[in-house]
């Protein structure tokens, strides 16, 4: 992952443009694992928003949260929001298929 900063100046003044090519994703099996690699670089980590940490450091099963300074996990739910999700699809399916048979019909009528 590859994060590019500009600093605006004004418009008489040239934008400078940063990267900093050297901060990877990173994935972790479990929360165990992830919590090890926070005590090797908590300095670095607590520095950083919940937005950018959860960009770069995937957890199977969690987000990261932030609750006054400090780091904590939230499990995903993502099998109810799919199947939710996998509902509306299906609705909106039928709803549109409706619409194409009942446009079809009108067209036949007028093909008449």
């Amino acid at each position: 992952m590859i994060f590019i900063f500009i600093k605006m100046n004004k418009p008489e003044e040239k934008n400078e443009i940063e990267s900093d090519i050297s901060v990877e994703e990173k994935h972790f099996e479990c929360l165990n694992d992830f919590k090890e690699y926070y005590q090797k670089n908590k300095d670095k980590l607590d520095k950083m928003t919940t937005v950018v940490l959860n960009k770069l450091y995937k957890i199977n099963g969690y987000v990261i949260r932030k609750n006054y300074g400090e780091i904590g996990f939230k499990t995903i739910k993502s099998s109810v929001k799919v199947s939710k999700t996998e509902k509306r699809l299906v609705s909106i399916e039928k709803a549109l298929n409706q619409v194409i048979i009942v446009l079809n019909q009108i067209q036949d009528r007028l093909d008449l």
